[in-house]
């Protein structure tokens, strides 16, 4: 008794080929003698010679017969290009930027860091960037978007020192003058 279908059944006859009629067997999947690129058996024709095969049309052959309807494109080795040949990059050139944008964001800056008095001349000089950009001729909007932002954060800052050093001298004049 042998194990016949590897599943545990048992019969007199003996092993079978569990693979036969597919890989490597008769008529399957990678029989001698077969070409896995080749046409098909049923594909070649009565007649299952490749003869008929080497009749077929030539797909990448170019013939008014298998053009698109109405297509008259060049015909290949003619020099053109078909659909007008192949893109060129574009290249966008931005507009110069604002100067007036461009100061008031480095006035902004500056009056963020080390000197409080340049503050709302960043506020005027953002105003005059939004202007100019406004129109599209001239870049820079965000530089004067930025301009303003710092330059009324500056100025805002500006006026708190002001205030402070208002503050201190009222205090001590008011010291002095009760004593």
């Amino acid at each position: 008794m042998t194990d016949s279908d590897g599943y545990g059944r048992y019969s007199a006859s003996g092993p079978s080929d569990p693979y036969a009629g597919t890989y490597g067997g008769a008529g399957g999947y990678g029989s001698p003698g077969t070409d896995p690129y080749g046409v098909p058996a049923d594909e070649l024709g009565s007649a299952g010679s490749s003869a008929s095969a080497a009749a077929a049309p030539d797909p990448y052959a170019s013939s008014a017969a298998t053009a698109a309807p109405g297509y008259t494109g060049p015909e290949f080795g003619s020099g053109a290009l078909p659909y007008g040949g192949p893109a060129q990059p574009q290249y966008y050139v931005a507009p110069p930027s604002s100067g007036s944008a461009t100061a008031a964001m480095i006035l902004g800056i500056l009056s963020l860091t080390c000197l409080p008095l340049a503050g709302p001349v960043a506020v005027v000089l953002a105003v005059m960037g939004m202007k100019a950009t406004a129109d599209g001729t001239q870049g820079g909007r965000g530089l004067a978007i930025a301009g303003l932002v710092t330059g009324i954060l500056g100025t805002l800052y500006l006026i708190f020192v002001v205030l402070w050093i208002l503050l201190y001298v009222v205090v001590g004049v008011w010291a002095v003058g009760t004593s």
